[in-house]
């Protein structure tokens, strides 16, 4: 601990860690993409994806969606009013359910979280909540 003070480090929490993860926009794996999840739905379609590399597992999807550009889900920074719940957790756009809460970390009395979102959901709208047609507490902070 004293090296890294020495170096300009400082201590932080598990959930500060998390929080500059998020605001940093790096998904942790397999909590914010797990098996079920493409790449490019966390933005990694330039770090972790090759499109020139010799054949692989699920290539030929890579290179469909290297073609077509979207896929239907997206990982979103967002940030809540007050602490997040137990995760992973449904949210909500009006009265559908518009994805799940993949991990949250607070700093500073603020606290951001990932949401796996279905893109079709999250047209034209600000805000989601946790419940259906409920009180908007979830601001998105990146596009869509």
């Amino acid at each position: 601990a004293s090296v890294l003070r020495e170096c300009g480090g400082v201590s932080a929490d598990d959930g500060q860690c998390h929080f500059e993860r998020i605001r940093s926009g790096i998904p942790a794996i397999p909590a914010d993409l797990g098996p079920r999840s493409l790449p490019q739905e966390g933005g990694l379609e330039t770090s972790a994806v090759s499109l020139e590399k010799g054949c692989y597992t699920g290539q030929e999807v890579m290179a469909r969606l290297g073609h077509t550009g979207r896929v239907r889900r997206v990982l979103i920074a967002v940030r809540l009013e007050g602490g997040a719940p137990p995760l992973p957790c449904a949210v909500y756009s009006g009265e559908e359910e518009a994805g799940h809460m993949t991990s949250s970390g607070c700093s500073g009395g603020e606290t951001l979280a990932f949401v796996l979102a279905l893109r079709s959901r999250l047209a034209g709208i600000g805000s989601l909540s946790f419940e259906p047609a409920g009180s908007p507490c979830i601001h998105i902070l990146d596009a869509v």
